[in-house]
């Protein structure tokens, strides 16, 4: 199925004040004229080169030539000001132009949308109208020649939640002037348990300084190349569902930096007034352990630390910790074998090679690094024996127990798809039977997950084992309160429908709009195979962004092979913040 590759800019000046237009024009019928034919079967429109095409066209050459004047002409500090009259007035005159569809409009299919990184697609309010618009376009239904783009790179910053993040501005200043692994590459070999490996010293004379926390309260340590997020947000909510206080401790966020750290019976982000306060009481201990390691610690080290420390003084019962990368000698691995209650191996695939050491089999050992002697190890996979068979040795070397998820005794199966006020639900059996090492078993049936696909139910199988490994250390876990904690679960950007209210007030009125995170060939085909299991008839829109060190050719392969894919946009999105490691649009073209 050929599909059509439209592409947006996206960029800013110094003064994060200047405008740009997009504008594409989307085939229809044989070549750019458009006889109301063509493979869409557009026959219900007009098309005799007038109507809302026409008028569209004219709207297109004014606002570009009034904005290439502006930009030319006007040079004072108001430009700002200015963009935006023309941007609001723009925005309004193509949208009303949307709006002057007939009743012949055929129906709207479902559109989806995905992104790396997410950014500016998660939440309600869009910095990229250009997207806005141009997704209208497609769900409105007009598929011979029109214009289905609008006004991109605003340069206007979103604030997401008004003051309550301005009560954390400081610390992420502060952070933000620390090194930052996800806004520039990540060494060779630094995630490895070798001499290039991470500097782990840096993190246990942080944790000293600060009273060790880490060591006040019980930890599931979670490491594996995809599935970390998802089976730390299944299993914390497993343990609150039974009436624990949980810390989850996750990356990267979406929104704020508040995401990656969860709190108490509810679950909520820890509040910017929290957060704030410990920040403050600390920031004296961070500047001498700044001063300390001659400016070598990073971001995420300093934001572990914070977590951890919180998390002692909210006297949670349990943490479920991410680890960020690797496993061996990621800032997260300075639990010890007395406060881990169980280490959890999700999937194994081929990302961060370099940072790995360069094989699928250095990616399995930096991860088994998180084994501690003694202590159990749930496995999610399904692995390569190989692999498997690392983990399993390493597990041995440290008499350590190990249940598997993937073992034969074990059945998850999709029963089928559930539609909610809008909002799919995938009915799932989740049947445990595990014989080696541990007597457990479990028999879960129709169990309601809002998190589709065959890779979240795997997710999902391996949060109830480690539930179910918890229970046989005595935590009270019961049946009913794994089936809640599975159910109750949902994250942003991972298999997130809006629900109706959300897609139209992006402007997206009967559209389906899905937001996934998916940025690897695996992750791509666990994509288009949940797609295909929710939506099997959907024709598919796919709004694309990649960071340059990704596999953005494996990945699109697996697009391109999904069924009925209509368009797929190429967009860019800066990720924390920075453009270091955004793939350019011409990049994703030519790749």
């Amino acid at each position: 199925m050929e599909c059509e590759f439209i592409i947006s800019s996206d960029s800013n000046d110094a003064k994060n004040a200047s405008l740009y237009t997009l504008i594409v024009f989307r085939k229809g019928g044989d070549g750019d004229d458009s006889d109301g034919g063509g493979s869409h079967g557009g026959d219900g429109h007009d098309s005799d080169g007038g109507g809302p095409t026409v008028a569209m066209d004219m709207v297109v050459t004014v606002v570009v030539r009034m904005v290439e004047a502006m930009e030319v002409i006007v040079a004072t500090d108001d430009l700002s000001r200015m963009m935006m009259v023309v941007v609001v007035l723009t925005t309004i005159i193509i949208h009303e132009l949307c709006c002057l569809q007939t009743t012949k409009t055929p129906a709207r299919p479902p559109i989806f949308f995905h992104r790396s990184g997410l950014i500016n697609l998660v939440y309600v309010i869009l910095n990229q109208v250009a997207m806005r618009m141009a997704l209208y376009r497609i769900v409105g239904g007009f598929y011979h020649k029109c214009l289905i783009g609008g006004v991109n790179g605003l340069g206007v910053k979103r604030r997401f939640s008004g003051k309550e993040e301005s009560e954390v501005k400081e610390l992420n200043d502060y952070l933000n002037n620390l090194k930052n692994h996800e806004k520039s590459d990540v060494p060779k070999g630094a995630g490895t348990d070798s001499d290039h490996g991470f500097d782990l010293g840096r993190m246990t004379r942080l944790m000293h300084s600060l009273g060790n926390p880490q060591s006040k309260f019980k930890t599931i340590h979670i490491a594996g190349t995809k599935g970390k997020g998802s089976t730390a947000a299944f299993l914390s909510n497993i343990l609150r569902a039974q009436g624990y206080s949980v810390g989850c401790y996750t990356s990267p966020h979406i929104k704020t930096i508040r995401e990656r750290i969860t709190l108490g019976k509810l679950g909520y982000p820890v509040s910017a007034k929290t957060l704030n306060s410990l920040f403050q009481r600390i920031k004296l201990d961070l500047d001498q352990a700044v001063q300390l390691e001659q400016g070598h610690l990073s971001h995420f080290e300093v934001l572990t630390a914070l977590a951890f420390k919180l998390f002692a003084e909210e006297n949670v019962d349990i943490a479920v910790i991410e680890a960020g990368l690797g496993g061996a000698r990621d800032a997260t691995n300075i639990i010890s074998s007395s406060d881990l209650a169980a280490s959890v191996i999700t999937t194994i695939s081929e990302e961060h090679l370099a940072a790995l050491g360069g094989s699928l089999e250095s990616i399995a050992v930096a991860k088994s690094g998180i084994i501690k002697h003694g202590c159990p190890v749930v496995l999610g996979g399904p692995y390569l024996p190989h692999i498997e068979l690392i983990f399993r040795n390493k597990a041995s070397s440290m008499c350590s127990p190990v249940i598997s998820a993937s073992d034969s005794g074990n059945t998850s199966i999709i029963k089928g798809i559930s539609n909610v006020s809008g909002i799919p639900y995938q009915i799932s059996d989740i049947i445990l039977d595990i014989k080696k090492d541990f007597q457990l078993s479990i028999e879960l049936y129709d169990v309601k997950l809002r998190l589709l696909g065959l890779h979240q139910l795997q997710n999902a199988a391996t949060a109830t084992c480690a539930a179910l490994c918890l229970r046989y250390q005595g935590w009270r876990i019961s049946d009913g309160s794994i089936r809640t904690g599975l159910e109750s679960t949902q994250l942003l950007g991972r298999s997130q429908f809006l629900t109706p209210v959300e897609a139209e007030a992006l402007g997206l009125p009967g559209a389906t709009v899905l937001l996934d995170g998916a940025h690897t060939k695996e992750s791509a085909k666990a994509l288009t195979d949940m797609i295909q299991i929710a939506y099997p008839d959907a024709k598919l829109v796919f709004v694309v962004a990649m960071a340059s060190d990704k596999d953005y050719q494996a990945f699109a392969s697996e697009l391109l092979a999904a069924k009925q894919v209509d368009a797929i946009f190429l967009t860019e999105v800066s990720i924390a913040g920075d453009r270091y490691r955004t793939a350019s649009l011409s990049l994703l073209r030519d790749g």
